[in-house]
């Protein structure tokens, strides 16, 4: 700091106009910092409370499919995953989730995974909004495991009645990367977040 003022007293600044204007910079610096935090909280108030801070047990679909039978009953969970396969019955649906480890927000990672569940959600779903492969995150009560096959393999499903979920965006087909937290659309119809060096692309 010396060396810096003793510089510029050579160009005929005042020291005390320097360290005035140092300051002034540092506490600019300190302002720029907390409004990017607030917008990043912004952006991760998207996802609703209820999947967010969910209380919930930590048991994992792992867990369940190798506890005793109806060990778990009962206890609620936050699980999430891509989907698979929604099939509409007459009064409800199930969808069918390959489970995948959860960041802190209630995102899936995209990477990893310990079985699959079956997700049963009262009503309709339309399996062109719920797409295969999209990410969903679920909170609800575990009710029982059902036996149904994965081509000819039986397979022992978890079944999680919901009581919220949330569907994320497709920021795979948007940008190719959907573990990267930084890319996730924070930005308003029809404009959305790119990655450098590219540009901006619309619907």
């Amino acid at each position: 700091m010396e060396t810096y003022i003793h510089n510029l007293q050579r160009v005929s600044l005042h020291p005390t106009t320097v360290v005035h204007g140092v300051l002034y910079l540092k506490a600019a610096l300190r302002g720029s910092f907390l409004v990017a935090v607030v917008l990043l909280s912004a952006c991760a108030s998207g996802v609703p409370e209820t999947i967010r801070n969910a209380s919930v047990s930590a048991v994992s679909v792992a867990q369940v499919r190798e506890g005793a039978t109806g060990q778990y009953t009962g206890t609620r969970v936050r699980w999430g995953g891509s989907i698979a396969v929604v099939e509409n019955g007459p009064s409800k649906t199930l969808i069918e989730v390959v489970s995948q480890p959860l960041n802190q927000e209630g995102r899936p990672k995209v990477n990893g995974g310990d079985g699959r569940f079956l997700a049963k959600f009262p009503g309709f779903i339309d399996p062109l909004i719920y797409e295969k492969d999209r990410l969903l995150t679920v909170v609800g009560t575990l009710r029982g495991e059902v036996d149904r096959k994965i081509g000819e393999y039986a397979y022992s499903f978890p079944i999680v009645e919901v009581e919220s979920h949330y569907l994320w965006k497709d920021i795979n087909r948007s940008h190719g990367n959907a573990t990267d937290w930084w890319r996730y659309d924070c930005y308003p119809y029809p404009y959305y977040r790119y990655s450098w060096p590219y540009g901006p692309y619309y619907w």
